[in-house]
């Protein structure tokens, strides 16, 4: 540090500071008179030279600090400009070699939109640890919750005895049927697998839900889209919506008409089913066998009903199966009613079949013999046992209908349907409209950035001065 001695300016001069080589002529004219020994160490202009080279060597020490700092700044806008995405329109001044930078653009949202949606579906991507998604949370609809709804069915909850007999009695007609019959049978089963469908068109409506979650997901990848292109985010959300609900009511469709198709055809010769046919021919050999002892017991044939077996055939084996009773009073072409009377009496009697009568008419509580209540049980059990069968089938039909016709589907074709919709010329401009605070915060970036990068360029200048 020295002292440099200068002539004191006037006010007038300070109010006008342009200095002329007349006023530094003045000034050294005026030292040489009065301080001639140190007139060359003096004077405004030793006085500029002097800072100069404070201020030069202040910069060379600060100089790498500096650099750095420029830099920084230089790099951050940089970042924060890429980070909002290139402008369609700023590609189409550099003269990019794309012949259609609009197109290329779309394609590329869709690209990677489909990308991470296919790859939610086949767990090749980081979906977070918080919670199950993707495919991984449709595996577990169809192999728990759906499983667990089917399995919460217990077939003929709500169906008592007599209301089972009344079906069976129901389905004679006019006629007193000697065997089992099928008709009530049919009618019973088909009754409980309605059942099932209420549970399997609830399975498509979560797995449609958790389809609109994954396309939810897939939308947060392209979130700078989403902010910078807001009319293109918003309307691949909704063409993946709209192609989800058609693939939902074709995919209704058909698993209604999975479950509905096993009520159109009653195969009680499925494989599965044949054990439950043998059970029941068994039981009927057991009963039967019980009921012929009763009837050799009998003290009077006229007055007891006679007890005939017949051997129905085995659906599965195709043989006759083990003795069934049928009751026949021996007395009934005689018009006799002895036994009627005798379980009855007064103005109360029973029916060949059973059913009690109060004064001619039959009554609303039938009082079941033995061999209807076999039959009842009997029916009951086949009716259960093929419910069981056909819930299996069920359970592993549903799952793979709605892979067929709603997840396989949107995974493969939803990027064609994208493709097709939005990569026609007269959709560019709308869709690649920028958001005004996109647009505004570009050009401040782009500002900043010039003005950093000019005072790099100066750093470096002084820098090797």
């Amino acid at each position: 540090m020295r002292v440099i001695g200068v002539i004191n300016r006037s006010q007038t001069n300070s109010d006008n500071p342009r200095w002329t080589n007349a006023d530094q002529t003045r000034e050294e004219e005026a030292f040489f008179r009065k301080y001639k020994k140190i007139a060359f160490d003096h004077g405004t202009k030793v006085l500029s030279d002097y800072l100069s080279m404070v201020f030069r060597e202040h910069i060379r020490k600060c100089m790498p600090q500096l650099k750095n700092g420029v830099d920084e700044l230089v790099a951050d806008n940089q970042a924060a400009l890429e980070a909002l995405g290139k402008s369609i329109a700023d590609e189409e001044e550099t003269g990019t070699t794309e012949p259609d930078p609009q197109r290329v653009a779309v394609i590329n949202v869709i690209n990677d939109f489909c990308r991470f949606l296919r790859g939610s579906l086949e767990g090749n991507v980081d979906q977070g640890s918080k919670e199950v998604r993707g495919g991984a949370k449709l595996e577990d609809l169809f192999n728990n919750t759906y499983w667990d709804a089917l399995g919460a069915i217990v077939a003929l909850d709500n169906v008592s005895e007599v209301d089972t007999w009344t079906t069976i009695r129901n389905s004679w007609g006019a006629e007193r049927q000697m065997f089992l019959s099928i008709k009530a049978f049919n009618i019973l089963v088909r009754k409980e697998m309605e059942r099932m469908l209420e549970e399997s068109l609830r399975c498509v409506g979560l797995a449609h839900q958790e389809m609109l979650t994954i396309r939810d997901f897939a939308g947060k990848t392209i979130e700078n889209i989403r902010v910078q292109f807001p009319n293109l985010h918003a309307r691949i959300m909704d063409i993946v919506a709209s192609y989800l609900e058609v693939k939902l009511k074709e995919t209704r469709s058909m698993v209604e008409n999975c479950v509905l198709m096993q009520l159109d055809y009653v195969n009680v010769k499925h494989p599965d089913f044949t054990l439950a046919q043998q059970h029941a021919a068994k039981r009927f050999g057991e009963v039967a066998a019980l009921l012929e002892a009763a009837n050799k017991e009998g003290s009077d044939g006229a007055t007891k009903p006679v007890m005939t077996l017949q051997r129905p055939l085995n659906t599965a084996t195709g043989r006759a199966s083990s003795p069934m009773p049928t009751r026949q009073p021996a007395n009934r072409l005689a018009g006799s009613d002895s036994e009627s009377e005798q379980e009855g009496g007064g103005g109360s009697k029973k029916d060949a079949s059973g059913t009690r009568k109060t004064n001619g008419y039959m009554s609303s509580q039938p009082t079941l013999t033995k061999k209807d209540k076999l039959d009842c049980e009997i029916t009951m059990e086949l009716v259960r046992r093929y419910f069981d069968v056909i819930r299996s089938i069920v359970r592993d039909s549903v799952p793979k209908v709605i892979m067929r016709f709603m997840v396989n589907e949107v995974k493969i074709k939803v990027e064609g349907e994208l493709l097709s919709k939005l990569t026609t010329r007269e959709a560019y401009a709308p869709l690649l409209k920028e958001s005004e605070t996109i647009a505004t915060k570009r050009r401040e970036l782009k500002e900043k950035l010039d003005a950093y990068q000019q005072a790099a360029v100066l750093v470096r200048e002084l820098g090797t001065a």
